[in-house]
């Protein structure tokens, strides 16, 4: 099968992680570009039918759809159940995704990157299917291999959350700490930001770091699409790629309903050089 990396990415303005039917059509309705549904934990022919519903009706819309097979696990919680090849290659041909989450050694919430994923097993899933794959739980997974696997097999995308949160979540307790009587937490929230931006800052420059091996002869940087969690954390990732690539405001851009003139920006994202790099918000 072809090599598939960020160059692949799907090109989506708002994605949606959903549970049910229901919040599928309530994202449509919201505008939202793109959905993602969690039918891991039930049994394997009932997640390949709700799926297909969530994906039928997600490219009705002209959207599309990320399912996920083979639940993902908590670090210091419940474990994980590992994706098999054969229900992969079923699930992948039975629901028509557009991408395809697995569990192959990653777990949300880790806060180390000294497990890895078992490349084998990824390996034997993309053997048997053409569907892009998926990596939640991604901060958990050494920057080394990131850059490796992006670059040698079919996986297109790394969900990277708790890197930013451990962040947070260090420079809250710091602030909190530092003054037992302040109560304001306008106050006490804004001396997390540069903390979390900095955190940013390592994921995005690694990620420059390591294109050359991703994509080696390549001059360009690849289309590449950013999930933020908010307009303004749009905004902070933005004036970090420009900063990290020593680029124009034309690099990279905001694609959100905020942004100005969003339907031009989609159009040259897709189709024009500039720009290269966009940030949306989840």
């Amino acid at each position: 099968m072809p090599r598939l990396g960020l160059q692949q990415a799907a090109v989506e303005l708002r994605q949606l992680a959903i549970e049910e039917r229901r919040e599928g059509r309530e994202a449509l309705d919201s505008g939202f570009t793109s959905l993602m549904f969690d039918g891991s934990r039930k049994p394997l022919q009932q997640n390949i039918d709700e799926t297909a519903a969530i994906a039928e009706m997600a490219h009705a819309a002209g959207i599309s759809c990320e399912g996920e097979i083979g639940f993902v696990g908590y670090s210091g919680g419940e474990g994980s159940a590992g994706t098999d090849p054969d229900e992969a290659a079923t699930f992948a041909t039975q629901t028509g995704v557009d991408a395809m989450a697995i569990s192959v050694g990653n777990v949300h919430l880790q806060q180390n990157k000294e497990g890895g994923l078992d490349e084998d097993r990824i390996r034997r899933i993309q053997a048997v299917n053409n569907v892009p794959l998926v990596i939640h739980g991604g901060s958990g997974v050494p920057v080394e291999q990131r850059a490796r696997l992006a670059r040698e097999t079919a996986i297109c995308k790394f969900n990277i959350g708790t890197e930013l949160r451990m962040a947070f979540g260090t420079a809250l307790r710091a602030a909190v700490n530092r003054d037992p009587d302040r109560f304001d937490r306008v106050t006490i929230l804004k001396e997390t930001h540069d903390p979390v931006v900095a955190a940013a800052r390592t994921v995005i420059r690694a990620f420059r770091d390591k294109l050359p091996d991703i994509f080696p002869g390549r001059t360009e940087v690849p289309k590449t699409l950013i999930f933020a969690k908010t307009d303004s954390h749009a905004d902070d990732i933005i004036q970090i790629v420009r900063a990290e690539f020593g680029e124009s405001n034309d690099f990279c851009r905001k694609i959100t309903h905020q942004a100005d003139n969003p339907k031009s920006v989609i159009s040259d994202f897709r189709n024009a050089y500039s720009p290269r790099i966009a940030v949306t918000v989840t």
